[in-house]
């Protein structure tokens, strides 16, 4: 008989759901679900520890898997959370924050499911053999790895052609800051599993998960003997029968899944990066107070040239014409015909008023400075740069803020464009993790 163990994170349609586990849907819409057999599915979560809905008190309510999740991440991350974000705020990083619902649905720190199946659809065991296998099986887990591995929930199913579980659980470890967060590879690590290789570099074929799977397969392999099973260790792919054909496929989509997950966060990361740097730049221009202050100084000083020039011309004009007319007036009247005196003295006054013109003709060439100094003087340009600062604010505010938007808006296309093009160019798995 073969022992089925499959893990995964995320499907086509993203992170898996609990939901699926603990039938918290309408199964009444599911062809391959049998209600009056789900009512002996057996349930278990950290929370409320193992139950039946048939041996259920009808008052009686069990927290949901999605909730006993959150809650345990609440309890587990917040710290780490917090700490975070505070540093991604004095970073100027503030995208970056994260919430709980943040890591549930984040394919690098949301909870794996692994899903056990002894046998298949023409030969399984009694589901209480399964029951006993996997819950001593998680004993173990739980009394070698506990400090850094955590069952979350765990569902029996019994509604469906074969008997199977699906289990939750959690890796996490203290980061370089002394806070609890989930990480896998690190928390291998500190439970003591080597590389599959460890003369050579860790990657993706060569990481401690492959390991600790190994370990885990060949432990639920022991159990199964010590209760009298006949168990078939080595792998077989493409036999004759049927059933190892379907494996060997199953295998094979899971490998390319993998490939495309890989490819996927290399283009994840190239946009992050990418979308880093355009924040950084947004972020500078952000500072609107700073930007206004230089924009306001540099309009006032541009303001009092332009006022001192047109005020220049505006003076010279109108106090040549004023002054001059009345001068010219009053030297026709001094050296008319009709008036005394000689005709020396009328051309000693001719004269001298003549010199008075020139000398209004030049008048008006200290007004710029005078108007400078009295603009420039500090009360003055205070005033009138907080007078520019408040009429420019909210325009500026307004299109930094749309401008930002737009930067955005144009990551966010971007990064769908990458994905949709990086898929189109996989083949999709034809069969996900969650399938039995």
């Amino acid at each position: 008989m073969r022992i089925t163990r499959h893990n995964g994170r995320a499907g086509v349609n993203g992170v898996y759901n609990p939901k699926h586990n603990d039938r918290n849907f309408d199964i009444a819409a599911s062809e391959h679900i049998d209600e009056i057999m789900a009512k002996k599915n057996v349930y278990y979560t950290w929370l409320d520890g193992l139950y039946t809905p048939e041996l259920m008190d009808a008052n009686e309510e069990k927290s949901r898997f999605v909730e006993c999740e959150r809650i345990a991440y609440g309890k587990r991350y917040t710290d780490h959370i917090i700490a975070q974000n505070e540093r991604n705020e004095k970073t100027r990083h503030t995208e970056r924050n994260r919430t709980v619902d943040d890591l549930l649905s984040n394919k690098k720190t949301c909870p794996e499911e692994t899903i056990y199946q002894i046998g298949d659809m023409d030969e399984s065991v009694p589901y209480e053999v399964l029951l006993s296998i996997t819950v001593e099986f998680f004993e173990e887990l739980e009394k070698r790895y506990g400090e850094y591995y955590h069952t979350l929930d765990w569902a029996l199913h019994l509604d469906e052609s074969t008997p199977h579980i699906h289990e939750r659980h959690v890796f996490d470890c203290e980061n370089q800051y002394g806070e609890i967060c989930p990480q896998q590879e690190k928390a291998l690590e500190k439970m003591g599993i080597p590389l599959l290789h460890p003369d050579k570099k860790p990657g993706r074929n060569n990481n401690r998960k492959m390991v600790f799977d190994f370990m885990c397969r060949e432990l639920l392999m022991d159990i199964c003997e010590e209760h009298k099973l006949e168990i078939e260790r080595d792998p077989i792919y493409g036999g004759r029968k049927y059933r190892e054909k379907m494996d060997h496929i199953i295998q094979s989509q899971k490998e390319k899944l993998s490939k495309l997950e890989v490819a996927l966060q290399e283009k994840e990361d190239q946009i992050e990066e990418a979308n880093s740097a355009l924040n950084d730049k947004v972020e500078k221009l952000s500072d609107v107070e700073e930007l206004l202050d230089e924009m306001a100084d540099i309009s006032y000083k541009k303001a009092c040239e332009k006022v001192a020039q047109v005020a220049t011309e505006k003076a010279k004009e109108e106090t040549k014409k004023a002054a001059i007319d009345r001068v010219i007036k009053f030297k026709e009247w001094r050296i008319a015909p009709e008036r005394k005196g000689t005709d020396k003295e009328k051309s000693l006054i001719k004269k001298i008023l003549e010199q008075v013109e020139e000398k209004l003709k030049a008048i008006g060439d200290g007004v710029p400075a005078v108007i400078k100094k009295v603009l420039s003087e500090p009360a003055v340009a205070k005033v009138a740069k907080e007078e520019i600062k408040d009429a420019v604010r909210p325009s500026l505010s307004k299109r930094l803020s749309e401008k930002k938007d737009v930067v955005a808006d144009n990551n966010q296309k971007n990064h769908e464009i990458q994905r949709t093009n990086l898929v189109t160019e996989n083949s999709k798995p034809k069969k996900d993790n969650q399938s039995l």
